[in-house]
């Protein structure tokens, strides 16, 4: 069974070389070495998902997400990071998430993991992921797409990107969809940054910097664990307040019309076509700057094929077999 992925479609754009390493269709392969991003990015991803399992969210579900994710997946990063300072970074993270979801949830838990699976022919299926079908109050389906980010992405670049067009697209062409078609995707990004707790001034109340790098319900909580009262605070804490939070959390929804799933349509079967045709393989050049061969971890093998090696060698001792990370779905699920 042959199974077509956005994120495996996206590679084969960019980098045919790099496609034909790591795509399901080809070798499937997969560095040894795992970086600290993605695992923060995965232990905070379980606890939302965790978080999200029931129609009552409680915050505690997050800690207890994390730590389970935790206890059966401990840091194995490289280049040195610390790992202490990972898991503080995720727990730190997910602590505020707690805070600040309760008063922004504004849906309902419909499915609270959307697996979408799409019959192409030929024993061939489109399948993806998405993390939730929620429900509006006003009535309307949307899939939450649960991110983790550095800085925040432009929006325009997202309103651009297939990932919502191609998860909508799924969802109307997959009969278990009937009477909940999404509208979009709402993309509900989470920055990899905790807040500051803010000091104590000389006189024993807490400082007001205007620049201070915080949130409302962080700071709320430091007034509340130092015996005040939050009246004192007013004007700051209603600064804080008109912030939104949008220095750490941002929902972002992308609407999916007709005309842009016509369009998505003509380009992903278009590119599926060329994928499962015993495609031409060929390297992308891009190997000045700070590009994506610049960083690419199979540069190396990349390098000795270029040169006329054969990097069998290397492929056998700094990569492996990746775990196959997405759910088939046979006629009768269907």
């Amino acid at each position: 069974m042959k199974g077509i992925h956005l994120s495996d479609m996206r590679t084969f754009r960019s980098c045919r070389r790099l496609w034909n390493y790591t795509s399901p269709l080809r070798k499937n392969l997969e560095p040894n070495a795992e970086k600290h991003y993605l695992w923060t990015g995965k232990a905070i991803h379980y606890a939302l998902s965790v978080y999200y399992a029931g129609k009552n969210s409680n915050p505690e579900d997050l800690m207890n997400g994390f730590d389970s994710f935790l206890e059966t997946n401990p840091p194995n990063l490289a280049d040195g990071a610390d790992e202490n300072e990972q898991i503080c970074l995720a727990s730190g993270v997910l602590n505020h998430y707690g805070m600040w979801s309760p008063s922004h949830n504004d849906f309902e838990i419909i499915m609270p993991e959307v697996n979408i699976a799409v019959p192409l022919g030929d024993d061939t299926y489109y399948t993806g992921q998405s993390d939730c079908l929620v429900k509006k109050k006003e009535g309307n389906y949307w899939l939450l797409e649960h991110k983790t980010c550095s800085r925040f992405p432009d929006y325009d670049l997202l309103v651009m990107d297939d990932q919502a067009a191609a998860y909508v697209w799924g969802c109307t062409m997959d009969p278990r969809f009937e009477g909940m078609i999404p509208k979009g995707v709402i993309f509900n990004f989470l920055r990899k940054k905790i807040p500051y707790r803010p000091e104590l001034t000389s006189r024993g109340k807490l400082s007001q910097r205007a620049n201070m790098d915080t949130s409302y319900e962080i700071y709320l909580n430091a007034i509340e664990e130092n015996g005040e009262d939050p009246k004192d605070y007013t004007e700051f804490l209603l600064m804080l307040r008109q912030k939104k939070n949008e220095d750490f959390f941002r929902r972002m929804p992308i609407l999916v019309n007709q005309q842009r799933l016509k369009s998505f349509e003509q380009d992903f079967l278009g590119c599926m076509k060329d994928m499962l045709n015993d495609p031409r393989i060929y390297p992308t050049s891009e190997w000045y700057g700070f590009s994506k061969c610049y960083s690419c971890p199979f540069k190396m093998p990349c390098k000795m094929e270029s040169s006329g090696s054969n990097p069998q060698g290397l492929l056998e001792t700094d990569f492996h077999l990746r775990e196959e990370a997405y759910t088939f779905f046979g006629e009768d699920n269907l």
